[in-house]
């Protein structure tokens, strides 16, 4: 296995503390948007997805976005199973604790 490139580590820690320095779960999520253009440009992902069944996000951050899915899934009774990767310890943790 070969390592990570110089200072690749460092930044990826850089990123996740960015993330987790912000309080909002839109914005922990990496999103400047708002919460409204966040339903917006996401609720869509939901139309691709015709029967209940797993959801995998990868980069999935604070786990925000597969727990608006979730409750937009059942808006639609589309039940998902929720899945998240992640490089970021801090951020796995946090979503851990949004998701069932």
């Amino acid at each position: 296995m070969t390592e990570p490139p110089a200072g690749f580590l460092d930044r990826l820690r850089a990123l996740e503390e960015s993330y987790v320095r912000e309080t909002d779960p839109v914005r922990q999520s990496g999103f400047g948007g708002g919460h409204q253009r966040w339903r917006l440009e996401r609720e869509l992902i939901l139309d691709a997805v015709p029967d209940d069944g797993d959801f995998l996000d990868v980069g999935c951050a604070n786990g925000y976005l597969l727990a608006c899915l979730l409750q937009w899934g059942h808006e639609r009774r589309v039940r998902l199973t929720p899945y998240g990767v992640d490089i970021g310890v801090i951020l796995i943790a946090r979503a851990k604790q949004r998701l069932p």
